[in-house]
């Protein structure tokens, strides 16, 4: 005989209607003798509410219950005894509607009394994970959204730093495609995972490069070019002014006729179609510094508040064209140019390029 048949719902504190992410299980009371529980009871045990004592088996071979209870809440089942025949009283809890079974209990005359026996545990539902984003700049600003409670909210920003919560910000400090991850967790450990792919770039992208001659000799020219002067890029084509072109931060080139007659052209992109370009002529190489940059800026180390001066006091056009990035990429204001650069006082240690007409400088903050 299956006494499931007939399922009772248990009216007690820890009932409610049934919504999107409660539990339910069936609580089945056997007598194997027959003549039910002859005076013995249980007790059930809601989180946060009365127990539900005196449950029993008035006579036959048992009796079911359904039962109901919101996620974070937990069932405590204690048997408590007082009558005879305890050898031929047990129970069973199983998963509604699959009727998962959970747990057998021992025999009444195996159990102890008043003593929590078993407990199940509520859990949230983790599914239909999705998250949202706005920016302001550099600062992301994202929420978590799902159907049903989580007990923690795990992000990955995807450049190396982390957060928790439901709603978060982060700043970016370098251009890039970033895969932002969300990871769910509920209160027993199981999650849902969901990546999703933004583009940042910095506002200011700057073109530049410099050179390296490697070797020269009969088989040709042999010459390293480097970018990493530039600024917000995150692609390079260059243009190497022999027909030849390249791609990449950091390039090798062999110039089949030496000479350093030609002109190179480095193209600077980024993911947010911004786009920058410079053309330098090779005679860079092996020049002395004068010929390279006319100005040369003084000192290169110094505290916020001071002042970074020029060798030529009398050059009037370079001043209008100074731009300052700090080692983000970041454009710099607040600067006044006098008879120098004035550092504002606000401005963080660190090292900063300062750029004029295309030639770049480095200098230091420092306390």
């Amino acid at each position: 005989m299956d006494i499931r048949k007939n399922i009772f719902t248990l009216i007690c504190a820890c009932i409610s209607v049934m919504s999107f992410g409660q539990c339910q299980y069936i609580l089945t009371m056997y007598d194997t003798g027959g003549d039910g529980w002859n005076g013995n009871s249980m007790t059930i045990q809601t989180s946060g509410y009365p127990a539900t004592t005196g449950l029993t088996v008035a006579s036959g071979l048992g009796q079911s219950y359904l039962l109901t209870i919101t996620p974070g809440d937990t069932l405590n089942f204690n048997w408590q005894g007082g009558g005879s025949k305890q050898s031929e009283c047990y129970y069973t809890l199983e998963e509604y509607p699959s009727y998962n079974l959970l747990y057998t209990s021992p025999t009444g005359d195996q159990m102890s009394i008043n003593t929590p026996e078993f407990e199940v545990f509520c859990c949230n539902a983790v599914n239909n994970l999705s998250f949202s984003y706005t920016n302001s700049g550099s600062q992301f600003s994202f929420i978590a959204s799902q159907n049903g409670a989580s007990s923690y909210y795990r992000w990955d920003f995807g450049d190396g730093n982390f957060g928790s919560g439901t709603m978060v910000s982060h700043t970016y400090t370098s251009s890039g495609t970033f895969d932002v991850s969300l990871e769910s967790l509920n209160n027993c450990g199981d999650t849902l995972n969901i990546t999703i792919p933004i583009i940042f770039c910095l506002d200011s992208i700057l073109a530049n490069w410099t050179a390296t001659l490697i070797s020269s000799g009969p088989l040709g020219m042999k010459i390293e070019f480097n970018a990493n002067v530039s600024l917000g890029a995150s692609s390079y084509k260059w243009f190497f002014g022999d027909g030849d072109s390249g791609v990449g931060k950091v390039v090798t080139h062999i110039y089949d006729t030496p000479g350093l007659f030609y002109n190179v052209t480095l193209i600077t992109s980024n993911n947010c179609a911004g786009s920058a370009s410079i053309t330098k002529s090779l005679t860079t190489i092996g020049t002395i510094e004068k010929e390279i940059l006319p100005l040369k800026i003084w000192p290169t180390t110094l505290m916020p508040g001071q002042k970074i001066y020029f060798t030529n006091n009398n050059s009037a056009e370079p001043r209008n064209r100074i731009k300052i990035f700090d080692s983000n990429g970041r454009l710099m204001n607040g600067h006044n140019i006098s008879d120098g650069i004035e550092i504002p006082y606000h401005w963080p240690i660190g090292s900063y390029i300062l750029s004029i007409n295309h030639h770049i400088y480095k200098f230091i903050l420092t306390q």
